[in-house]
Parts: structure tokens; C-alpha cells; sequence
């Protein structure tokens, strides 16, 4: 009877350190899996320098100047190329500076 009180009582310590890393395993592996599935997202995006943008904007103004008669949608799809271009970058530099920088 005298063992039994240690035994039941190491037993129980046991489980708690198994049930502790089990709840920790999992939360490296969501850890894990979303950097994952952030590292696929960023691989999957088409990565193109400022020129690159600069050329496509070029060329799509140039359409809407052409092909658009009317001044208030040539306005709003000029404001919304230039808007896309400014994004583009943006996020072009913004990974670049996250590469380098990992803790910012």
C-alpha cells in the first residue's frame, strides 16, 4: 500500500507532462502549418520588380487613353491602374524588407 501512493502519484504526473506536450506539439504544428500555407501564398504571387509595373502601367494607360472616350470612366480606370501600380510595389518592397528583416 505504501508504494501504491507513489506509483498513482507518478502516474498522474505522467499524464500531465503527456497531455502538456501533446497540447504543445499541436501548437507547433499550426505554428508551422500557417507558415507553410504564408510561405506557399507568397510563392504562388508573381513577383515583379518596380520597372515590370512600370512597363504594364504604361501600356494599360496607354489602352485607356486610346480606347476610352468617355472622361469620367477613363479617369476612374486611370486612378485605378495607377492605384494597382502603387500597391504592386509596395508590396514588392514590403516582402524584400521582410526578407532581410524578419522581425519587422
Amino acid at each position: 500500500m505504501e508504494i501504491a501512493v507513489p506509483v498513482v502519484i507518478g502516474l498522474i504526473i505522467l499524464v500531465v507532462i503527456a497531455v502538456r506536450r501533446k497540447e504543445h506539439l499541436e501548437e507547433v504544428h499550426s505554428h508551422v502549418s500557417k507558415i507553410k500555407e504564408e510561405k506557399q501564398q507568397w510563392d504562388e504571387q508573381k513577383i515583379v520588380s518596380a520597372k515590370d509595373v512600370d512597363q504594364v502601367k504604361s501600356a494599360l494607360i496607354q489602352d485607356i487613353e486610346a480606347k476610352f472616350v468617355d472622361e469620367g470612366e477613363k479617369h476612374l480606370l486611370l486612378d485605378i491602374v495607377t492605384e494597382w501600380a502603387k500597391l504592386k510595389v509596395n508590396s514588392f518592397e514590403n516582402r524584400r524588407s521582410w526578407v532581410r528583416n524578419p522581425d519587422s
